[in-house]
């Protein structure tokens, strides 16, 4: 039903999400299993990291931080002036995010993400 791959790398969870801008859903029960998916990765894995990252279009910023708890990293136009694509995070390790053009043909530009090595 929902456009979202969950994988786990060592101790991080990683979620990428495509909203549609015409769902066949209600937001709300999106928005309702991202939050019961969080809750459940904190509950059983304590330590664990949690990125989720995608297009989200008209998906609520503030509600998925409230609901969440997770932090926005991307604060910039990803799609003309709409931030559209966002990375949301568990723990604040990414000490750069840069909105870059794309190196495929797209209309949206690219979000990387990076910690520098100490």
């Amino acid at each position: 039903m929902f456009e979202l791959q969950r994988s786990k790398i060592g101790n991080m969870f990683i979620g990428a999400l495509y909203y549609p801008p015409k769902p066949l859903y209600k937001a709300e029960l999106l928005l309702d299993h991202i939050e019961a998916t969080v809750e459940e990765i904190n509950r059983n894995f304590h330590e664990s990291r949690i990125v989720l990252a995608g297009d989200f279009n008209q998906l609520s910023d503030k509600e998925i931080i409230e609901r969440t708890g997770l932090t926005s990293i991307v604060h910039q136009p990803t799609r003309g002036t709409n931030i559209l694509d966002r990375v949301y995070v568990s723990s604040h390790e990414y000490s750069t995010v840069r909105v870059v053009a794309s190196t495929v043909r797209s209309d949206h530009s690219a979000v990387v993400a990076y910690c520098h090595a100490e």
